[in-house]
């Protein structure tokens, strides 16, 4: 299985200007054949005690705008979305959500 969480100090200035208190969940991923295992709530369960646990105050997180599993994911723990932030992949564009969540 393989599966990364990552938290870690929010980044600066992009996509947003954060106190130095909040903390970046940078990635999340589980295989799909591993959804609904239970494998994402023990990730966000010990990213979120372990960011805690360092007394940070604000998880931030960005996920794309199109997947909503993820979002609905992200909003049972209580994040709300506070921006967007769009940046290019080639020509593309990528469209972000930008979450927070109080710790």
């Amino acid at each position: 299985m393989r599966s990364s969480a990552s938290p870690r100090p929010a980044r600066s200035p992009s996509p947003g200007d954060w106190p130095a208190t909040a903390v970046e969940l940078y990635q999340l991923y589980v295989r799909a054949d591993r959804h609904r295992a239970g494998v994402g709530p023990a990730l966000m369960d010990w990213a979120l005690a372990t960011a805690r646990a360092d007394a940070r105050t604000e998880m931030i997180l960005s996920v794309y705008v199109d997947n909503h599993r993820a979002h609905r994911f992200y909003q049972r723990y209580g994040f709300t979305e506070i921006g967007r932030y769009v940046f290019m992949v080639g020509e593309k564009a990528d469209d972000d959500r930008i979450m927070r969540l109080a710790l």
